[in-house]
């Protein structure tokens, strides 16, 4: 029996809810909502004409959380390659003409080598899911807790420190 696939839809909603709960409750809940729905649909979109083009449903899968990996760290190595390499800063579009065709080329080559995988993904697709739920299942605890502590707080419930 196949297991269900939702890593790419996981690996897509963990890096909102790391970055709201990095936050420690200093916003509402509300404004989750747009960015989880408005990337979420983005990714089940890419999901969907990714496995239609593989003919695999795992295979979109795993480029999908590829995708969304590549896509979230950008930011995080732009700015380590920022600090490492200054000279880099000098150039044109400085980092970025170096990070964004690199980002390109690792996405096309996985991408590759995960369209030409002849064996069973079912073990690779079970640890994605694992991973990408402990990662969601963290954030989500972190998330909780600090809408607890907007909720008492809302409610003029003093806390003691």
């Amino acid at each position: 029996m196949k297991k269900p696939v939702c890593h790419p839809l996981l690996f897509t909603v963990f890096p909102i809810l790391f970055l709201y709960a990095s936050h420690k409750g200093d916003y509402p809940l509300d404004v989750l909502w747009v960015p989880l729905g408005t990337y979420l649909l983005t990714a089940l979109i890419a999901w969907i004409f990714i496995s239609f083009v593989s003919r695999n449903i795992e295979k979109g899968a795993i480029m999908v959380s590829l995708f969304m990996a590549l896509y979230f760290s950008y930011g995080h190595i732009y700015y380590l390659l920022w600090n490492l390499f200054p000279g880099l800063r000098r150039l044109p579009l400085g980092v970025d003409l170096v990070l964004f065709p690199f980002d390109l080329l690792a996405f096309i080559l996985l991408s590759t080598a995960i369209i030409r995988w002849k064996q069973d993904l079912t073990k690779v697709t079970r640890t994605l899911n694992v991973a990408a739920a402990a990662l969601v299942g963290f954030s989500l605890v972190a998330v909780a807790f600090f809408a607890v502590r907007i909720a008492v707080r809302h409610q003029g419930v003093v806390q003691k420190r």
